[in-house]
């Protein structure tokens, strides 16, 4: 496994306990650049059990966890594990929607991946008052350029309670993608405007 690059575990219904094993073997492998962990539903929910693994594979540039049923208390064990990780650019959390109306318990942990350029969330059930505290840590994550809130049906129709904290979140982004309804888009535009060169609405 020499000049591997890339390893993909997607849906193999891997159970906490499995993390380890796999981080060891794989620890040694210094071209592997990108782990793919997604829809292995049974890590939701004991990331503090295997998180603090993938801190051995210290090459890594993306990891994607998505459809792992991740929960709000699992964000701190991942985020501690990937802040060691200075190589890391990219964090895909897509589809896991038990993070949706509680980032108040887990934003706050995005930014000890303080060197991540890019970060997913589309689809995790994102509610009006999970923006601000998302907000709050982005702003604090000067490397990242790329945010991705797309398709998190609760925001639609409801920007004018979300959209004032677009100012603080949009600090260093260069990219900022979303989904809305007609009427959000004069809140988003009194916020940051329609024409902002980072925003990309559908």
């Amino acid at each position: 496994m020499e000049c591997l690059q890339d390893i993909d575990l997607q849906n193999c219904s891997l159970q906490g306990t499995d993390i380890e094993p796999i981080a060891v073997a794989l620890s040694g492998v210094s071209t592997l650049v990108n782990l793919g962990l997604s829809l292995n539903e049974d890590l939701g929910g004991c990331a503090e059990m295997w998180a603090q693994h993938l801190k051995g594979m210290r090459h890594l540039e993306m990891v994607t966890l998505c459809g792992c049923k991740l929960r709000d208390a699992d964000i701190e064990p991942i985020a501690v594990a990937l802040s060691g990780i200075q190589t890391l650019a990219y964090l895909n959390l897509v589809d896991n929607d038990a993070l949706g109306g509680c980032a108040l318990l887990w934003a706050q942990h995005l930014k000890k991946m303080n060197h991540l350029k890019a970060l997913t969330l589309m689809k995790c059930n994102l509610t009006g008052v999970d923006m601000e505290p998302i907000a709050e840590s982005v702003s604090d994550m000067p490397n990242l350029n790329h945010l991705d809130l797309s398709r998190n049906d609760p925001l639609f129709g409801c920007a004018s309670f979300w959209a004032p904290h677009l100012k603080l979140m949009t600090k260093h982004l260069k990219r900022l993608r979303m989904s809305y309804f007609t009427k959000d888009k004069q809140h988003i535009n009194a916020s940051i405007g329609l024409d902002s060169p980072i925003l990309f609405l559908w």
